[in-house]
């Protein structure tokens, strides 16, 4: 994967797509509900969440944008239930990582790419994270 060193100051961006497993259907909404709320009040730094499933129900998409690989090594802890859930309604089919995975975030991509999943990563040369004015 990638074994650059950790830079504390780079986004780090995420994004899976899955294939929900038939008859699970119906499970999903609840699940992508769950993981957002449980996300947004974990309080461990990511800036953006989005969960989605396609129109037929097919498929589920998530994509998380953290400020930094720390940001996304505490994201990964704190989904964990939400992770072992989806593999129950579904089956990872591709993710994408643009940042420097920490080593919990590597492990996971080993292992997905070991189970079948078309693994990407790729270092991010440049990004920002924006910082609001009330917030400098």
């Amino acid at each position: 994967m990638n074994s650059q060193k950790l830079d504390h100051h780079v986004p780090v961006s995420f994004s899976a797509v899955y294939r929900v497993r038939p008859g699970a259907e119906p499970s999903v909404p609840a699940l992508l509900d769950d993981y957002v709320t449980a996300v947004r009040s974990a309080g461990h730094g990511t800036i953006s969440v989005s969960a989605g499933v396609s129109e037929d129900g097919s498929r589920l998409a998530i994509a998380a944008l953290h400020p930094s690989t720390q940001a996304a090594e505490a994201h990964l802890i704190a989904v964990s239930p939400f992770i072992s859930r989806s593999f129950e309604l579904a089956e990872l089919e591709s993710v994408i990582v643009l940042g420097t995975p920490g080593p919990l975030l590597e492990a996971a991509l080993t292992a997905n790419a070991e189970a079948g999943a078309t693994v990407t990563t790729a270092s991010c040369r440049k990004g920002f994270v924006a910082v609001p004015p009330s917030e400098r």
